[in-house]
């Protein structure tokens, strides 16, 4: 920087040089005499060695070369460059997988932490939304109680970064309880209910009046199945504060069965009794036999009910015995050691009995044969 004067018009011309290299515009002189003028250039310095500044003056010998100049100085700035790599930290991406979100009663999650980070880069702590906390990487927990809840996954890689992620709720849902159940045997209303494990029911009135009890309190989308143990499934809705549910069976055939009734909520929750039905041992006795090859009453035969063994004997009037069997499979043919017998009136002992019951069924009758001796 320096300053010029100018003594006489016109004005001169200057050029600043380093190490002989122009440096800028050429610079002038005030137009005006006698007052002073501020100018400078800039320039960079080579990084070493001498460093020559001239100023040169363009005017002429003759005219412009009349000027002053004062006060040269210098001011220096220093710039320094160097390399910055600047490098993010890691954080962790969250990838978890649970192995179930949804049960009945309790449930037991295993969280499989998939995340792009292991623990030996960063550390792991979940919240499993019921005041419990741990910390891990892939993480496991069981839930015990009825509800609803949030896990939450946290992170902190040793870089520093954080991270936390809200995982996928988890339901424990309530299965509503079947308790017991309640019957009456037969068609008699006033009949005292019983709670017993079996029903003993008897062919000649085989109804089975039934109440199932059960807890109150749930959904109003459970549903309650019934399986009759014929074939026949009853289903009914049930109401939120509803705690029992009857329903009558009239049952044709007499074979042992197994009563089961279910409650299945709208998340899927079952609860199940299972009941046994069993009938006493009946024994019909038909009164005419024809063995007349009309294929109607050729053969004699007691008519079994629920029964599993037997003994039974055919006697003439006279007490003789001409045909006895322990097997409800066997008949009759109106013969005694293969002859035929004559018509009349035979005698019948049956007893029979199953392996459901203690009931043994004693009858005794008559049978009356026609078409003998044939």
């Amino acid at each position: 920087t320096w300053w010029m004067l100018t003594f006489v018009t016109p004005a001169g011309s200057l050029r600043l040089k380093v190490n002989g290299v122009n440096v800028g515009n050429q610079a002038s002189t005030p137009s005006t005499t006698g007052v002073w003028q501020q100018t400078s250039r800039t320039f960079t310095a080579p990084p070493s060695g001498t460093c020559v500044i001239s100023l040169y003056t363009l005017s002429s010998a003759v005219a412009g070369n009349d000027f002053g100049i004062d006060d040269i100085f210098y001011s220096s700035t220093c710039t320094t460059y160097d390399t910055v790599h600047v490098v993010s930290a890691p954080i962790s991406d969250h990838q978890v997988i649970a192995s179930d979100t949804s049960a009945c009663d309790e449930l037991c999650v295993h969280w499989d932490n998939q995340s792009n980070l292991d623990s030996s880069q960063a550390l792991y702590w979940m919240d499993y939304g019921d005041g419990q906390i741990d910390t891990g990487y892939s993480f496991q927990h069981c839930y015990h109680d009825i509800g609803e809840y949030t896990p939450t996954l946290y992170s902190q890689a040793y870089g520093g970064c954080v991270n936390q992620s809200t995982l996928p709720k988890v339901y424990v849902h309530a299965t509503r309880e079947l308790s017991h159940w309640q019957w009456r045997m037969g068609s008699d209303p006033t009949a005292p209910l019983q709670n017993d494990s079996v029903a003993v029911l008897t062919p000649l009135d085989p109804q089975l009046y039934m109440e199932w009890l059960f807890g109150t309190g749930y959904d109003s989308g459970d549903s309650l199945f019934i399986d009759l143990g014929d074939g026949q499934i009853m289903s009914y809705g049930l109401l939120e504060f509803q705690s029992q549910q009857w329903i009558l069976a009239d049952y044709t055939e007499f074979s042992p069965k197994t009563v089961c009734a279910w409650i299945q909520t709208e998340h899927g929750c079952i609860d199940s009794l299972c009941y046994d039905v069993v009938f006493t041992p009946q024994i019909d006795l038909p009164n005419v036999m024809t063995p007349n090859g009309d294929g109607r009453n050729d053969a004699f035969s007691p008519e079994w009910v629920a029964v599993d063994h037997c003994h039974w004997v055919v006697r003439s009037r006279w007490g003789q015995v001409v045909f006895e069997s322990h097997h409800t499979n066997d008949t009759w043919d109106g013969t005694y050691q293969g002859n035929p017998l004559p018509d009349g009136v035979y005698f019948i002992t049956a007893r029979g009995w199953n392996d459901q019951t203690e009931t043994v069924q004693h009858v005794n009758g008559t049978m009356t044969l026609l078409g003998g001796m044939r």
